[in-house]
């Protein structure tokens, strides 16, 4: 996944929390499993508006797939990052355009955490399996 990505920072955007964290505000809870949604629009800025699958075939809107998790993060001179260490995949996906995905957790009001687009974006026809493979989601700060 790559271009524009970054910790959500809309309504339920997890980015304010941090910084409130960061300057002695309350601490950051993030619950799991993380779900991967997957996106037929993403935002082109961070606060902007992105639009989910419909529910249809294997897929089911709000809850994409449920499970995704990272390995330990590598820090350099520019920053740190961490890449997925499990493949986000859904079989029997409906038929639109693949844009993006955003990670949210598993609270009651989901929190936004991470938003990538697909570039380029992918057509997806009924019944094809769609996969971030393991490794290729990344997150990366600094």
């Amino acid at each position: 996944m790559s271009g524009t990505s970054g910790l959500s920072s809309g309504a339920n955007g997890v980015a304010q929390l941090a910084l409130a964290a960061i300057n002695g505000g309350t601490a950051l809870s993030i619950t799991t499993p993380l779900k991967v949604l997957f996106l037929s629009a993403v935002r082109t800025t961070n606060n902007g508006t992105d639009t989910e699958w419909s529910t249809g075939s294997g897929y089911t809107a709000g809850t994409g797939f449920s499970g995704l998790t990272f390995a330990a993060a590598t820090t350099g001179t520019t920053g740190a990052s961490q890449l997925s260490n499990v493949a986000a995949q859904i079989t029997n996906a409906p038929a639109g355009t693949w844009a993006g995905c955003i990670v949210k957790d598993s609270a009651g009001t989901p929190k936004e955490l991470w938003y990538a687009p697909v570039s380029p974006s992918k057509t997806v026809n009924s019944g094809d399996t769609v996969s971030v493979p393991s490794g290729q989601f990344s997150t990366n700060l600094g």
